[in-house]
């Protein structure tokens, strides 16, 4: 019926050995996820519309065994050179019925020619099956019975997210050993929702998907994952913008996390207390430079910090390394990032001054608590912070006197400095703080009223 036009989500249409009668309606040229049209041995009549090229999806197209006359439009053998693999009509003999001049096959019906297996897809994207849980992901992919109403992208995340499904579900590690003990069966996922279903992978259990149906954002947050997050994550580089593996006991380490340099869309990353092990903040971040939220903190990132994995990310709004032992001074590529509104970095083992606190033109959130080598004054630069609403240094080895300057902070409302070694009076300047609702210097060697 022409009403098909409206079915915009069509990706396959298989309507062979029925009884169709007419013409094929222009209108199917709208369905442009359309990846499949099967409608070989009808009584279909008239001729293919050139519209119909307009249908880039198209792998497979056969009208054979129907009583379709004319000329195949040449437009329609151009989607050769889209993705077009199979077009078969009845053009066989001296005076066929069809006259086409591309078709792979002109038999009715036409004998072996099927749609790509998931198996000769993956290795036609280059995917090298040499892992347990690869194959399990393979084996439930060639038994998906949803699999032919999917393009090839999508097909490819559906095996991308079964990948990670058997690679870190009820899978013992070093950590999950601690947590659990010696037990022969480790938990599986706390949620899993319509994973491994039939059901869209839009739909599964923390998947969010684009406007074109394919995996944006994938929340698991404290979802009992463990095992390793596989590195066939990468295959969903293009699209994926939302990251959120935060408090499991998922392990990589070193070249294991190598997939995060794939992830270039991300704008949101969060590992908080994953077990990610790598000589500083990885290496691999550096290609992450949409980011606007990054949290590593209470991960096993221990090491120096190279300045050169933040440089480029200069949309980074949110940042959180805190839980950490890094050794270092805060590097001055991070203290200049432009967007950069919160720094949690609490004992996080940083070491020198504050100088770099002038640089941070956006910031509005500072966590330097915790960090036993972190001394030196307060600077009367911190002035240049107009946009500060919470300054905390608890726990640090700051010494000198509160610079008058605080007083400037006009949007300050929380200030911790307890248990340091600060000196001298409080600064009269912070009764003009109008905004300020909490204020902690106890635990200095700070006098008077």
């Amino acid at each position: 019926p022409n009403e098909i036009e409206s079915v915009t989500t069509l990706r396959s249409l298989t309507m062979s050995d029925c009884a169709l009668m007419g013409t094929i309606p222009a209108g199917i040229a709208l369905l442009s996820n359309m990846r499949e049209l099967s409608l070989y041995n009808n009584h279909l009549t008239g001729t293919v519309s050139s519209e119909l090229a307009l249908l880039t999806s198209l792998r497979y197209f056969h009208i054979e065994g129907n009583s379709i006359s004319g000329e195949l439009p040449n437009s329609i053998c151009g989607l050769f050179d889209s993705k077009l693999e199979s077009l078969a009509a009845d053009c066989r003999g001296p005076n066929p019925e069809v006259e086409c001049v591309c078709c792979t096959c002109c038999e009715s019906p036409c004998i072996g020619v099927e749609p790509v297996s998931a198996h000769d897809l993956l290795d036609r994207s280059g995917i090298d099956i040499k892992h347990s849980y690869q194959q399990k992901a393979l084996f439930w992919l060639e038994n998906d019975e949803a699999l032919q109403s999917f393009s090839d992208e999508q097909i490819l995340q559906r095996f991308t997210l079964a990948c990670i499904y058997f690679a870190t579900n009820s899978v013992s590690t070093l950590y999950t050993r601690s947590a659990f003990g010696q037990r022969l069966v480790i938990p599986e996922w706390t949620k899993s929702d319509k994973w491994l279903t039939v059901a869209n992978q839009c739909t599964w259990y923390g998947i969010k998907c684009d406007k074109n149906g394919l995996v944006s954002a994938i929340d698991l947050h404290k979802n009992g994952v463990t095992g390793a997050i596989p590195d066939d994550i990468r295959y969903l580089g293009t699209s994926l913008t939302y990251l959120d593996l935060s408090d499991n006991l998922v392990y990589n380490s070193n070249e294991n996390l190598s997939w995060i340099s794939a992830l270039t869309e991300l704008t949101y990353l969060n590992v908080f207390y994953c077990n990610f092990a790598y000589d500083g903040p990885p290496v691999y971040l550096k290609n992450l430079t949409k980011l606007t939220h990054l949290d590593i903190s209470y991960s096993l990132f221990f090491g120096d910090i190279d300045g050169e994995v933040f440089s480029g990310m200069r949309n980074l709004e949110y940042l959180s390394m805190g839980g950490n032992s890094y050794g270092v001074n805060l590097p001055k590529e991070i203290a200049s990032l432009p967007s950069l509104k919160t720094l949690f970095m609490e004992d996080a083992d940083i070491k020198g001054g504050l100088d770099l606190l002038s640089n941070m033109s956006s910031i509005e959130n500072i966590r330097f608590d915790g960090n036993a080598d972190l001394v030196g004054s307060i600077p009367g630069s911190i002035s240049k912070l107009k946009n500060i609403t919470r300054f905390s240094a608890s726990g640090c080895a700051l010494t000198g006197t509160i610079p008058t300057t605080i007083g400037l902070l006009k949007h300050l409302q929380e200030l911790f400095l307890l248990d340091n070694s600060l000196t001298g009076t409080i600064p009269t300047e912070i009764a003009s703080l109008s905004e300020l609702r909490q204020f902690h210097i106890e635990g200095n060697n700070l006098f008077g009223s």
